[in-house]
């Protein structure tokens, strides 16, 4: 059993535990990119323990972008992405207080499994109202010589919210 195998629990989707729903899942939407995929479930699973969290650090999100758009569809239909994309009207130090809460729910594994960093890209063109979290997933299925299993979570920061569900 592996260390990630013993904290099973503390994830919210059952592909995780079971891997091979995934894989069926994946292979029934005849999507020939596993890798994508998977990256796609991790933004998933990610999504929902954010929401949790959210209303606990005091923090209202609005998933927006491509996967707000996916995320409303059923999974087949979903597109793959590797990112998740927010509107908020919280201030950076609180979206870094969510986001130390989900490394603390995900504490009992491996790091850097599960652990949030600032994202800071090369040579940014002008500074935006926003912030970048990686986040570094356990892969778990097969993908070869793929080795980069982080997803991003992007913060955009606004005065306020517009009307909608988050």
């Amino acid at each position: 059993m592996s260390d990630l195998d013993q904290h099973l629990h503390l994830f919210k989707a059952d592909w995780v535990r079971n891997p091979s729903l995934l894989r069926q899942r994946v292979h029934n939407a005849k999507i020939s990119d596993m890798f994508t995929a998977e990256l796609a479930a991790w933004c998933v699973e990610i999504h929902e323990n954010l929401r949790e969290l959210q209303h606990e650090c005091g923090v209202e999100l609005m998933l927006m972008g491509g996967n707000g758009a996916s995320l409303r569809f059923d999974a087949a239909a979903q597109r793959g992405s590797r990112d998740n994309d927010y509107l908020t009207a919280a201030s950076s130090k609180q979206i870094a207080k969510l986001m130390d809460a989900l490394a603390v729910r995900f504490a009992a594994l491996e790091e850097p499994l599960m652990r949030p960093t600032i994202y800071k890209p090369t040579g940014p063109v002008r500074p935006l109202p926003m912030v970048t979290y990686e986040v570094p997933v356990p892969l778990r299925l097969d993908h070869g010589k793929a080795q980069d299993n982080r997803v991003k979570m992007e913060f955009h920061f606004e005065q306020a919210l517009p009307p909608g569900s988050s």
